[in-house]
């Protein structure tokens, strides 16, 4: 399996980089999706490779997903794909979605293909975990203390904030916490704009 895409000029992009059962992955998967990425920004060579091949991998496992999928008769109806495709492009102004298409290299037929695809490998994981065997309690316990219980737990810190607009309302803010007129938790409620304002800053 190559990492790296064949000559970007090569329009027909056709060179193979992976198999997996009668898919193939071609270059041209590969530079439309580094370009998403904007792997061109990234200078170090190293890096750009490192991108590149995990973008090759996440590839395979997908169309590994899919060939078991089709062996196991997973199949999405159409309705289904046009329900999932109206739910990403509603509440875009007109034209808008179009131009996010553009500036993704995707057209609508192929984003129509990526959320089949989607939807089949999460229609067969869904199935995959329904046939799994419910875990016990005790199950669980001994896996914990075969594989976790020892392991050392890193030091962590957790942090509280208060976000705010400007350094007046910061100055404000914290000299009603100094003078102990207000709680943490009150002030991130009443002042914050943070998304965690109403869970106290944390």
């Amino acid at each position: 399996m190559a990492a790296c895409p064949a000559d970007p000029r090569d329009k027909e992009k056709t060179h193979v980089l992976a198999r997996v059962g009668d898919a193939e992955i071609k270059d041209g998967m590969l530079i439309t999706a580094l370009a998403q990425r904007g792997t061109a920004r990234i200078a170090d060579q190293e890096q750009r490779l490192a991108v590149a091949t995990m973008v090759v991998d996440h590839a395979v496992e997908e169309e590994l997903l899919l060939l078991a999928a089709t062996k196991s008769g997973i199949t999405v109806r159409e309705d289904e794909v046009d329900r999932e495709l109206r739910a990403r492009t509603d509440g875009y102004p007109p034209g808008t979605f179009q131009r996010l298409l553009n500036a993704e290299q995707l057209t609508i037929a192929e984003l129509r293909d990526q959320v089949r695809r989607r939807l089949v490998q999460d229609a067969f994981l869904r199935a995959r975990l329904a046939e799994a065997e419910p875990i016990s309690e005790a199950e669980l316990q001994a896996r914990f203390d075969a594989t976790l219980k020892d392991k050392k737990v890193p030091e962590q810190v957790r942090a509280r904030q208060i976000l705010l607009k400007t350094s007046e309302e910061a100055v404000h803010v914290l000299t009603e916490l100094r003078a102990r007129k207000i709680t943490f938790a009150a002030a991130a409620q009443q002042f914050s704009a943070a998304p965690d304002a109403e869970d106290g800053g944390a």
